[in-house]
């Protein structure tokens, strides 16, 4: 495989809603401490293709706050590289269509999509939030990013598993294919924990009154 197709792949890779952490996301400070341990794996699919790639842990924060961010579509482009726009065309609830754009190889090429993104409570108290490529609505093939967030006893933390499965268009091994998803999975997680540490430092700051 040439060199272009190499990176092409890892970028397109980078477009599946949760992938990498972003350079632009800055480190803030936070009111707890994070937990470290993230459990990286390989999922088969139902297909037997490209194994689905799942990072799952902790997050020291209350459920609220980790909701906030998961359901902030119009900011899901500050989450990921490459990514100039994140746009909610429709919304009822916390169920949308949103379309978004990337720049890669130098901006010599665009990665575009609508998503359709649907957030459930299964059970009381916890939540799957799913993102889906529409069939026809952009340049890529198949994407599903799925997070299952669900609360400690204490509502202090909340354990968090992200399913990411992308089947790149590309003459890609599917070996090399599932392993970059479990490294993007474990990325996404860190965002996540980063972003929602510093929403909860943001929500505990005390308001001044006028």
């Amino acid at each position: 495989m040439s060199r272009r197709g190499h990176l092409f792949g890892r970028c397109l890779l980078a477009l599946a809603m949760s992938a990498a952490a972003s350079s632009a996301l800055a480190d803030g400070p936070t009111t707890k401490p994070i937990s470290a341990a993230i459990s990286l794996a390989n999922v088969p699919s139902s297909d037997g293709g490209v194994d689905w790639g799942r990072a799952e842990g902790t997050i020291d924060a209350r459920l609220e706050d980790v909701l906030a961010v998961l359901h902030d579509y119009a900011r899901y482009a500050a989450l990921f590289p490459h990514f100039e726009q994140s746009r909610v065309l429709s919304q009822r609830g916390t169920d949308a269509i949103v379309y978004l754009e990337a720049k890669i190889l130098h901006g010599a090429t665009t990665l575009w999509g609508q998503v359709r993104i649907g957030s459930r409570s299964p059970a009381p108290g916890s939540y799957v939030i799913e993102a889906k490529m529409m069939k026809g609505k952009g340049n890529i093939s198949q994407l599903v990013a799925r997070w299952q967030v669900q609360p400690s006893a204490d509502g202090q933390s909340c354990r968090v598993v992200f399913d990411l499965l992308v089947d790149p268009d590309l003459p890609v091994p599917d070996v090399l294919v599932s392993s970059e998803l479990k490294n993007s999975a474990g990325r996404a997680f860190r965002a996540l924990r980063k972003r929602v540490a510093q929403h909860g430092t943001i929500a505990a700051r005390p308001t001044t009154s006028m």
